[in-house]
């Protein structure tokens, strides 16, 4: 489908939705591409996909990151290797019943015993990934590439133990064993302003070296605040017979084009295939998705949006022959034989390609207007919910959903009403 929709994308594996009772999030993978045309990830063959080589292993994650290191302009020492924590498979282990064997498995074995088992069989002493601290370098106006920096982590422990679970080793650094930085210090994540005037994005760029040099540990004192140590980091990791590569939250999507770009090269240079994860992009405009991911009974699929009706009317029948082509049904026969959808989505969002195009939020008195038509035809309810109506399912009027719902946005429809006509009430929408 990503040939079709964005030749020149790149796939995101990344974490859904988490139900009550399961161990993990459920998978999700996004689609990424440039809105310009132009491709973000040139080679579609170094994409991993579903390329598994038992080959891959922890000597070619370390090869990558050190290689990656060098790209991004920072010293190969800043690499570090990182284990699974040693004393606590030991307890885990130590739990077990004395007869039974840990490395055997059976059927009915609990989630905490297969992981066990595995770590076990894998042994311990081999590292699991490596781990590069890393933050893009604020730079001042438009910048021709990013310039990267990094720092030692210090730690209690002599090597970097992750945290235990079955996640990737991204989510599981032990980010509270570095060094203290003071709340005041810290540096916070804010994502650009969606209203400001965007140009063109530029090609990914070769990374610019801040200052090259080895990494000394840090002067550490007690209750001075670490500001020189960065608590962001990007992961290479061989799992199941792939190579991934972890990208750390990011606020400027040039940066993370930047990086995109870095990784392929290496993976060019080195003739390896890799799968990206971890964190998403920041929202622009610029880079449209569509994402795909489970839900029970069914695969949902979130695709971009449309400018027109023709456009989205495409969209949906090129989804609809993709999905039939994988054996996928978009409907369902009921137990009386009533011909109907497989879910109760078929959302269609109502919007604009950027928050400064929505006619929504331009004209807010709009909004308000059609929700008060809306609750004043319930029968409008019935005629596009189908079979999915009420509390309790995913209801088309506010008013059928939670009782502060329809107050809570009686509430910001009147702060806007006061911001934009000052000195005035705003007219009570009525209800149904």
């Amino acid at each position: 489908m990503s040939a079709k929709f964005a030749p020149g994308g790149l796939i995101h594996h990344g974490q859904g939705k988490w139900y009550p009772g399961e161990p993990l999030p459920r998978w999700a993978l996004t689609c990424l591409w440039r809105a310009d045309g132009k491709p973000l990830w040139k080679d579609a063959g170094l994409l991993a996909g579903d390329h598994v080589d038992p080959a891959i292993g922890p000597a070619q994650a370390q090869r990558f990151a050190t290689r990656l290191a060098a790209r991004l302009g920072l010293h190969a020492d800043y690499v570090i290797p990182a284990y699974e924590d040693v004393w606590q498979v030991s307890q885990s282990e130590q739990k077990l019943p004395v007869n039974l064997d840990p490395l055997k498995l059976k059927l009915d074995d609990s989630l905490d015993r297969k992981r066990l088992s595995s770590l076990l069989g894998k042994g311990l002493g081999e590292a699991v990934g490596y781990v590069l601290p890393l933050k893009p370098e604020a730079q001042p106006g438009q910048k021709a590439a990013s310039a990267w920096r990094s720092s030692p982590w210090p730690l209690r422990r002599e090597h970097l133990y992750l945290l235990g679970g079955d996640s990737p080793m991204g989510l599981r650094l032990p980010l509270d064993s570095l060094p203290w930085i003071a709340p005041r210090d810290v540096d916070p994540l804010h994502a650009p302003d969606p209203f400001q005037d965007r140009v063109g994005l530029r090609e990914a760029g070769v990374a610019v070296a801040v200052k090259v040099k080895i990494p000394a540990a840090p002067r550490l004192e007690v209750g001075k605040s670490a500001v020189e140590i960065i608590h962001t980091a990007l992961c290479v990791q061989a799992r199941a017979g792939k190579l991934y590569v972890f990208f750390p939250p990011l606020t400027v999507i040039e940066d993370w084009i930047d990086l995109v770009g870095a990784v392929e090269a290496i993976a060019a240079e080195l003739k390896t295939s890799v799968a990206i994860e971890g964190y998403a992009p920041p929202f622009d405009p610029r880079i449209r998705r569509f994402a795909v991911t489970p839900d029970p009974g069914v695969i949902e699929v979130n695709i971009h949006p449309a400018s027109s009706w023709e456009e989205l009317s495409n969209n949906t029948r090129l989804l609809y022959e993709q999905a039939r082509q994988t054996r996928l049904g978009t409907e369902k026969f009921m137990l009386d034989g009533r011909h109907t959808g497989t879910g109760g989505g078929n959302h269609v969002t109502i919007g604009g390609a950027t928050p400064a195009d929505s006619p929504l939020l331009r004209r807010p008195d709009l909004l308000r207007s059609l929700i008060t038509y809306w609750q004043n035809h319930p029968a409008l309810s019935y005629l596009f919910s189908g079979m999915f109506i009420g509390p309790t399912s995913q209801a088309p009027r506010v008013d059928e959903a939670r009782n502060d719902s329809l107050y809570e946005l009686e509430i910001a429809f009147q702060q806007m009403h006061k911001r934009s006509h000052p000195g005035t009430l705003a007219r009570r929408p009525s209800a149904a």
